[in-house]
């Protein structure tokens, strides 16, 4: 099945930009902070308003999950064939990438871990003749911060990684890749 929150963005004005219009965005909250909740996608997910799923202890896609708008978890799990594509502006506490995680917005978590076979990318791939990240005047596609300072914060890599975009991961306490 499929289910859709708010109406699709037009004009391109995602969740993370300033020109967003959260006060008239649909909203949709999911959980109450009791144990044992979950928020399972296994179909198709598209959020073009805002979710608040950060009363629930764990978000699991094994369908495809797309945000265009902003939205807010506590952990996330993306099954080994499933996906996730951010459009928007998303934060979480744990990011657990089996399947395909795509941001081409705001993305920020406490703790990401990309396992074995699992794809996570940060922003558009760099048309040829534009600015890398190194060259002054270069303007990222998507942001990604990992990390807040705190104990225990991993940026795990065992699958693939790509950036495009500005990847920071400088807060976690530990960065492996192997």
């Amino acid at each position: 099945g499929s289910m859709t929150n708010g109406e699709a963005i037009r004009n391109g004005i995602y969740g993370d930009s300033d020109e967003f219009d959260a006060d008239n965005a649909a909203k949709l909250q999911i959980g109450t902070d009791a144990a044992n909740e979950s928020f399972n996608i296994a179909g198709d997910f598209t959020n073009h308003g805002i979710l608040d799923a950060s009363r629930i202890e764990s978000t699991t896609v094994t369908g495809s999950a797309l945000n265009d708008g902003r939205a807010q978890y506590q952990d996330m799990t993306i099954g080994e064939t499933a996906s996730s594509t951010n459009n928007g502006y998303e934060k979480g506490e744990n990011l657990t990438v089996e399947g395909s995680h795509v941001n081409t917005g705001t993305s920020i978590w406490n703790t990401v871990d990309v396992k074995q076979g699992g794809s996570m990318t940060s922003g558009e791939a760099i048309p040829e003749g534009d600015k890398k990240g190194n060259e002054e005047g270069f303007k990222p596609s998507a942001t990604t911060q990992i990390g807040t300072d705190d104990k225990g914060e991993v940026f795990n890599v065992e699958g693939d990684v790509t950036n495009h975009g500005d990847l920071d991961a400088k807060k976690t306490e530990t960065t492996l890749v192997a």
